[in-house]
């Protein structure tokens, strides 16, 4: 089984995080940092609007739908995907709020949708969703797979 890192929330405990990769999958500090470091560098989806009051809006409804996003002024940023969100319904909420050119707002909906990911092989699915539902405790955006 695998964790599969799939971003992160604001404030997350990278500390927190590295000790707990350590403890549940058995990795050395090194391996350890070296998955965290990965995990907060992964790309970012930005999108720059005109209207703070409609990016709020979005804000909230991509974090109802379980997307990691936070905003500053009118521009939104998402740090992380979850599986199972499709992007036609996050292109459908933007375009709803906004008038921006679709290509940007499809690529904005396809990172929300598909992004990058880091993986943790753990032995057993008890200690994998052990480790991810601690994880999340931190503020990893995480899911187990095979």
């Amino acid at each position: 089984m695998n964790v599969v890192f799939t971003g992160w929330l604001n404030g997350v405990r990278t500390v927190s995080l590295v000790h707990l990769l350590k403890e549940k999958a058995g990795l050395s500090l090194s391996e350890a940092k070296a998955i965290v470091d990965a995990l907060v560098d992964l790309p970012v989806a930005r999108l720059k609007m005109s209207d703070a009051r409609a990016a709020s809006r979005i804000a909230t409804a991509l974090e109802l739908m379980g997307l990691p996003c936070s905003r500053t002024g009118a521009t939104l940023t998402l740090t992380g995907w979850r599986p199972g969100v499709e992007e036609r319904v996050v292109i459908d909420l933007i375009a709803s709020e906004v008038e921006l050119p679709l290509p940007q707002i499809v690529e904005f909906a396809k990172k929300a949708t598909a992004g990058s990911s880091v993986k943790v092989a753990c032995p057993a699915a008890s200690l994998a969703q052990e480790l991810a539902s601690e994880a999340r405790i931190c503020g990893a955006i995480c899911h187990v797979a095979p």
